[in-house]
């Protein structure tokens, strides 16, 4: 290769390199836009789960599993994220922390 060539190529790279890091400064990873999300969609969740909360435990035992959650369409992902003792239902003092 043509070193005539070969050093404007690189200088090229190097500033759309530096271009598209400045760019991205203070924007968030695709980590953080996930939690940001996760975050939001379990707020949402707590605040419909709370206001419907007689009515989603079928079974009357004071806390929700994930069936009775199934019907209010409450993701997997939610679910996990509000059950903040990860014992497997949702208690009504984690909705109330999250809403």
């Amino acid at each position: 290769m043509n070193i005539k060539f070969f050093s404007p190529l690189v200088v090229s790279i190097l500033l759309l390199v530096g271009v598209s890091n400045a760019n991205a400064k203070g924007q968030p990873t695709p980590h953080q836009r996930e939690v940001q999300r996760c975050d939001h969609d379990a707020h949402v969740a707590a605040g419909k789960l709370k206001a419907e909360f007689n009515t989603v435990d079928s079974n009357q035992n004071g806390s929700l599993e994930k069936n009775e959650t199934a019907a209010t369409k409450i993701t997997a992902r939610c679910f996990r994220h509000l059950d903040r003792n990860n014992d497997g239902v949702l208690s009504t003092t984690e909705l109330q922390r999250m809403s």
